[in-house]
């Protein structure tokens, strides 16, 4: 799958880099990630140069998981003449340094769409419908078709995140050409690891599961959903709330964790 271009710094790309209008959206702090068909009709995803089917990083495994709960494969391959040409690329977010409203916060926002067929990337504005058409969320634009001519770079200010009651991380800019760059806000403090996460197995279930935890994931998988889907995504969500803390964990350790998670579960579902 293709890799995401990097991203120069908003404030050295020379005059005249942008062209037409620009969308200008939140940088939302987490884990870049990439998905698309497989010619087996399967998802595929990408996070750097690692590619995988399953099995994968467990500070991941939540928003893979969303991602295949979510992505409708039919859908796509309803409206692309060829499901396989298109990649699409977000972020998975993670507790990593930023408190967002983690109720609220999707565990996988799209960002962008290349479709490999006409060597192009999808225009600005149908880049959200993409993702809203295979029942994903995208980040939400903060500025929409803003003419070239009007945008100041160097007189722009960072508004307030979307995701919590607090400054944005930062921007990415993106002409309708698909030339983009960003800014990271340097007034964001982040906190530095999870000083507060246990990283033994069971401890770490004992203070990450709680009652409010899996009564909200029940909520979201909607009535009639089993005890395994329940323990499933509560797995999950845990690792993403606490990904510094389960960093390098060996197979038993994880299976002390499901465990104790499946524990936590059973007592408070």
């Amino acid at each position: 799958m293709k890799p995401y271009p990097s991203l120069p710094d908003l404030d050295a790309v020379p005059a005249g880099y942008f062209e037409g209008s620009v969308w200008i959206r939140e940088l939302v702090a987490g884990d870049a990630i990439r998905f698309g068909v497989a010619e087996g009709g399967y998802l595929r995803f990408a996070v750097g140069e690692r590619t995988f089917d399953s099995d994968p990083p467990l500070r991941l495994r939540r928003a893979v998981g969303h991602v295949r709960r979510s992505f409708d494969v039919d859908a796509l391959r309803r409206e692309a003449s060829d499901a396989t040409d298109l990649v699409f690329y977000g972020v998975a977010t993670v507790r990593d340094g930023i408190e967002y409203d983690w109720e609220r916060l999707p565990p996988v926002l799209g960002v962008d769409v290349w479709d490999g067929a006409r060597e192009r990337w999808l225009p600005n504005d149908a880049v959200g419908r993409a993702f809203e058409g295979l029942g994903l969320d995208a980040v939400d634009g903060f500025e929409k078709e803003l003419p070239v001519r009007h945008f100041y770079p160097d007189r722009y200010e960072i508004p307030a995140s979307a995701w919590y009651d607090g400054p944005a991380a930062g921007v990415v800019v993106r002409d309708s050409h698909g030339n983009r760059a960003g800014r990271r806000n340097p007034d964001v403090e982040r906190t530095d690891g999870e000083p507060d996460r246990p990283t033994e197995p069971r401890e770490l279930a004992s203070v990450v599961v709680t009652h409010e935890l899996v009564e909200r994931l029940a909520t979201d998988l909607g009535e009639g959903a089993t005890f395994d889907a329940l323990f499933e995504v509560t797995v999950e969500e845990a690792f993403r709330l606490a990904p510094a803390a389960v960093d390098g964990w060996d197979e038993a350790e994880t299976r002390t964790f499901r465990g104790a998670v499946a524990e936590r579960v059973r007592e408070f579902a």
